[in-house]
């Protein structure tokens, strides 16, 4: 999809808290080639919070659409991603993984 677009490409940078459904939709008919989902939580998904799953809701303009996932817990986030997979309609993901924990670092603490 992207790759066949032969001129700059036009995404939504995601932002938590805007990036939401209706601000998507809106985007996506004033020209965005790819729209971004806000941060989804993998522990969040994987324990089927409700707001987490309605944040993972696309506008039937949103082709392509991305998902973003977030979480320190590689198994946590495969499971999350399996969820995304399940659900369907998403074409690409990106994913973060907090390696360590910098609150307990900075107590003289690190957790890995």
């Amino acid at each position: 999809m992207i790759n066949q677009i032969n001129r700059p490409i036009f995404a939504l940078a995601p932002l938590a808290g805007f990036t939401d459904l209706p601000f998507r939709g809106v985007v996506k008919k004033f020209g965005a080639d790819l729209t971004v989902s806000e941060m989804i939580s993998s522990n969040a998904l994987v324990e089927n919070n409700p707001k987490t799953l309605k944040m993972l809701q696309k506008n039937p303009l949103e082709n392509p659409y991305s998902v973003q996932i977030a979480g320190s817990d590689p198994d946590i986030i495969r499971r999350a991603r399996l969820i995304i997979n399940r659900l369907g309609g998403k074409n690409y993901y990106r994913i973060f993984i907090r390696i360590l924990n910098l609150w307990a670092w900075s107590q003289g603490n690190p957790k890995r």
